[in-house]
C-alpha cells in the first residue's frame, strides 16, 4: 500500500492528518511546492482537487 507522504493545499480547513501539510496562497505556489517537494523526496504528486495535491511515497509496499 502507498504512503501519503505529505499534502499540499490552499485550503487548510480542507485537510487534517497525520502527514506534514503544506498551506500555499494560490494555484501558482500550489503547484510549484508540489512539484518541488515531488523531487526532493523522490515521490509522485497527485492532484486531488484544484487546492490539493496528495504527495505519496512511490517506494512504499516494497523491500
Amino acid at each position: 500500500m502507498a504512503k501519503i507522504v505529505a499534502l499540499v493545499t490552499s485550503l487548510k480547513e480542507e485537510v487534517a492528518g497525520g502527514a506534514p501539510i503544506f498551506i500555499v496562497r494560490d494555484r501558482i505556489e500550489l503547484e510549484r511546492k508540489a512539484f518541488l517537494l515531488e523531487k526532493l523526496l523522490d515521490c509522485a504528486a497527485h492532484e486531488i482537487s484544484d487546492t490539493l495535491f496528495l504527495l505519496v511515497d512511490r517506494h512504499s509496499g516494497g523491500s
